[in-house]
């Protein structure tokens, strides 16, 4: 992944938390909070997704090298940590 993408990500999702925690409450501490609350809500929800997109990528065919490849990481590593 291209460092932009990821900066561009980042402030996605950012803006996403604020109108979430905005929408929560007005108080300056507790928004800070429900930020952080949304975003471990997203990053529990992007694990799961992640582990079904693996799961449908190896059912289609696609080699441990290749969802490697798709996660920046190596084979070995990837397998390791997709396999039960």
């Amino acid at each position: 992944m291209d460092d932009r993408d990821g900066v561009a990500v980042a402030q996605f999702l950012r803006m996403a938390a604020d109108a979430w925690a905005a929408a929560k409450t007005d108080d300056a501490a507790d928004r800070a909070l429900e930020r952080v609350r949304f975003l471990r809500l997203l990053e529990r929800g992007a694990d799961v997704a992640l582990h079904n997109a693996v799961e449908d990528a190896r059912g289609s065919g696609a080699s441990w090298a290749g969802v490697g490849w798709a996660l920046s990481t190596s084979r070995q590593s990837a397998c390791e940590r997709f396999t039960d």
